[in-house]
């Protein structure tokens, strides 16, 4: 108990140290924004390479990123879970973005630390600090993206899944990758045989009770009657066959969206297929499967699907893709002034 009296003790000393810190280096931080920013305005959006004048500015952006986060790690115990592992069902309220959740409030503002500079004993607050370093990386974020690309380590992973919003599609690659390579990977082979007749259920019966750490180890695939050996390009070969026999409209899983390209899961599945819920879990191992090994398939979703999954909140802009038509009507009824149109809308629901 004392040991952890002192521990707690000395944490709160160091919350109060980091943010006496902040708070006497803040008119610095506001500098480093304002000169950010500028060098920002010179880059092309195609910059590969670091400008001098940038790179000098190197060390003071990586000293205020590591008092940011260590301000941040006192003041959250709780740190924000990898965005990339969706633990809630789709069913519930999706969530709002982590970084507004942590560090923003519409009561705060970062001219509040300005108040707090008088009086260095009084810390300002980490939600005014924390606002400060999120419009700091808005309005940086071609020099931070430039910079990630150069030195991807120097962002603390808590901290970049703080910034995610911020992060072009190639830093964000990136991180995606170095998180899989964290992951346990079985030394322990899988070897199936399939029927190309029967492709589907046969993968289905002989992966679908394999657990997600043994479906990331080494998968050797035969096709029952070829003498094929697979060094990798039969695997491709039955991704590829996979993919395009998971939207087989006998299996009532997916709908073609009007746009003619992306798919939908069918509302109706589970009226004709029994197994519909187990076959959706295997379909998505299966697309995991294909991403952890780099190999693309043909597997398009609507937009609307992919929020869902990243449990992010819905629009009337993702019927675009659903529905052109339905979107390209709603969208000009409320573009335009309809008083006395005489337009009459009927709307129903069914809850699931």
């Amino acid at each position: 108990n004392k040991d952890n009296e002192v521990y707690c003790k000395l944490n709160k000393e160091l919350n109060v140290f980091i943010k006496n810190i902040n708070t006497m280096l803040f008119k610095c931080w506001e500098k480093l924004d304002l000169l950010l920013f500028e060098i920002s305005k010179k880059l092309r959006d195609d910059q590969k390479t670091i400008v001098p004048k940038l790179n000098k500015m190197i060390p003071y952006l990586e000293a205020f990123i590591t008092l940011s986060h260590l301000q941040f790690l006192q003041d959250n115990k709780e740190i924000t879970s990898n965005p990339f592992i969706i633990e809630t069902s789709y069913r519930k309220t999706p969530l709002k973005t982590p970084i507004k959740n942590m560090l923003i409030s519409s009561s705060s503002s970062p001219n509040n630390i300005h108040n707090t500079n008088n009086n260095n004993n009084n810390a300002y607050s980490s939600i005014s600090f924390g606002e400060f370093f999120y419009k700091f990386c808005d309005k940086n974020k071609k020099v931070i993206n430039l910079i990630l690309r150069r030195y991807p380590r120097m962002f603390p992973n808590e901290l970049l899944i703080k910034i995610s919003n911020f992060l072009d599609l190639e830093n964000k690659k990136k991180y995606f990758k170095f998180e899989l390579k964290k992951l346990p990977t079985p030394k322990e082979h899988l070897n199936i045989t399939v029927r190309r007749k029967d492709l589907f259920q046969d993968s289905f019966s002989r992966l679908s009770y394999r657990s997600a750490e043994e479906l990331r180890g080494k998968l050797t695939i035969h096709f029952e009657g070829e003498e094929a050996i697979d060094a990798g390009g039969v695997k491709r070969e039955w991704l590829s066959l996979l993919s395009k026999e998971m939207f087989n409209p006998n299996y009532m899983l997916f709908t073609l969206a009007k746009n003619g390209t992306t798919y939908t899961p069918n509302s109706d599945s589970g009226k004709y297929n029994p197994e519909h819920l187990q076959q959706f879990e295997f379909i998505g191992r299966i697309i995991a499967k294909a991403i952890f090994d780099g190999i693309m398939i043909d597997c398009y979703f609507t937009r609307s699907f992919y929020k869902i999954i990243s449990n992010t909140p819905l629009t009337y802009h993702d019927m675009e893709d659903y529905d052109p038509e339905f979107f390209n009507s709603l969208k000009w009824l409320l573009e335009n002034d309809i008083t006395g149109m005489n337009v009459y809308l009927n709307y129903s629901y069914v809850h699931a």
